[in-house]
């Protein structure tokens, strides 16, 4: 799944290049991604967090005397499974990244651009050594983790705390 995040990640190795002039092309910095990734992150965030001060905390996920409260509950816990394994993948992928990006080998085999091939004048050509290059695409993959992470918890809290079979479909 691309995303802004991944992005990040990708341009660490060269892989986002901008076209200028006739002919000529810049890879682009990670940390320029990022900036652009920021705002995605925050509204993200901040979505999630509205949603989970709507949650009513004080309400009973089921009654066991009622019949009707558990086949409720086993119909919650189905969705709830749906939606681990439709969020599966996308945190699979994620960690994944984030484990590539955070192996010390990543950066010492893997063929991405030197410095001398960075498109920018000598004196800025040193923001692209490998010191300069990883924490970025650490940071914003960790942020992907974190959202895809608090929407799976937040999906689960909202299933729940639905009284009605509806509402935990159109809620989460």
């Amino acid at each position: 799944d691309p995303n802004s995040y991944s992005a990040v990640m990708v341009a660490a190795f060269g892989g986002v290049k901008v076209s200028y002039g006739h002919d000529r092309e810049a890879s682009v910095h990670p940390i320029f991604l990022l900036l652009l990734s920021i705002p995605v992150f925050i509204t993200q965030v901040s979505a999630i967090m509205f949603l989970r001060t709507d949650l009513d905390v004080d309400y009973d996920v089921y009654d066991p005397n009622t019949p009707r409260s558990v086949s409720l509950l086993k119909l919650k816990l189905v969705m709830v499974s749906i939606i681990y394994l439709a969020n599966f993948k996308s945190l699979v992928t994620c960690i994944s990244h984030l484990v590539f990006v955070a192996n010390p080998l990543t950066w010492v085999e893997m063929q991405r651009p030197k410095r001398e091939d960075w498109d920018f004048c000598e004196c800025v050509k040193c923001i692209f050594s490998t010191p300069l290059l990883m924490p970025w695409p650490f940071l914003a993959l960790m942020m992907n983790v974190l959202v895809n992470y608090v929407v799976c918890v937040d999906s689960v809290s909202i299933i729940l705390s639905a009284p009605s079979a509806k509402d935990a479909i159109f809620d989460s």
